[in-house]
């Protein structure tokens, strides 16, 4: 079950760890639950590499400025055969409270040159406008948007996804020559 809220996503699978994995090892050594279809898999090109996807994850949510993946255990101390499962908890975005505006501008620091180019960098995939405050760190949606989005889209520099609905919720942004 895929449960989204909006600061986070819970992943609830049944069935618990393999035998034989403790759950003090669980990301960290790989028991193939079924090795004769994860084999076929892997030899089909159908999965990259085997036991190493709780560690890539944590690498990707660290290099987007993310808490760490949590895991939930439950009913992982019951015998084999009993109903467990596994909860996975990504966190969307930092939870950040939104400094007020009229005190923003003493705040948050103005984005340098440098700066921007590291967005726009960034960029060169569609982002959202979460996505690109993360990736700035920072907090204050109303600063961000007048200050730094808007003349970005003004020098075209960036470069709506959905131009002709400018305030969708799917609404992404991409640097001008970027995908």
């Amino acid at each position: 079950m895929v449960e989204i809220f909006d600061d986070r996503v819970e992943i609830v699978n049944p069935g618990g760890l393999p035998r034989g994995l403790k759950i003090e090892n669980f990301g960290k050594e790989s028991v193939l639950r079924n090795p004769n279809i994860a084999n076929l898999m892997q030899r089909l090109e159908y999965i990259e590499k085997m036991g190493t996807g709780i560690l890539r994850m944590q690498k990707m949510l660290a290099e987007a400025g993310l808490p760490p993946l949590k895991y939930e255990f439950i009913g992982g101390d019951q015998p084999p055969g009993s109903l467990n499962f596994v909860r996975a908890i990504f966190n969307r975005f930092p939870a950040t409270p939104q400094a007020t505006p009229q005190a923003t501008p003493q705040a948050t620091p103005q984005a340098d040159d440098d700066k921007l180019q590291k967005l726009l960098d960034f960029c060169a995939v569609p982002r959202s406008r979460e996505e690109m405050q993360v990736h700035l760190q920072l907090k204050d949606r109303e600063h961000f948007r007048l200050e730094i989005l808007q003349p970005l889209l003004r020098q075209g520099l960036l470069l709506p996804t959905i131009p002709d609905k400018p305030n969708s919720p799917n609404q992404k942004y991409v640097a001008k020559g970027g995908e």
